[in-house]
């Protein structure tokens, strides 16, 4: 919730990012891999239920496409939310629990932003 929260404070309807489709996907990886920064970031996919069921968290959608990191083994029973996994990964999705610490991905209607 802390990592929801201070994208909130960013904009006032700031969230973790939704990466809806392929395309988002794509564009932000590149983006990531360019600035060549070398974080984990949060994004807005929380674990419903035990069986690695994936909703985004500002609509309850279910998560349909995915970027899995080539190793991805999912803990069944676990709270877990989606995090973008840097280095050697690429950026690749990866699931952990919510204590960890990793940056924030937000996103953000630009008209929020001025």
């Amino acid at each position: 919730e802390s990592a929801q929260e201070f994208c909130k404070v960013l904009a006032p309807h700031g969230k973790l990012a939704e990466l809806e489709t392929a395309e988002e996907i794509y564009a932000v990886t590149e983006f990531l891999l360019s600035n060549g920064n070398d974080r984990d970031y949060w994004i807005g996919a929380e674990e419903r239920g035990i069986n690695q069921y994936y909703e985004w968290a500002s609509s309850g959608k279910t998560v349909f496409v995915t970027n899995w990191n080539f190793n991805y083994s999912p803990e069944s029973g676990t709270d877990n939310t989606i995090y973008l996994v840097q280095g050697i990964h690429k950026y690749r999705w990866d699931d952990a629990s919510r204590t960890n610490s990793y940056y924030e991905l937000c996103e953000a209607d630009p008209a929020d932003l001025s």
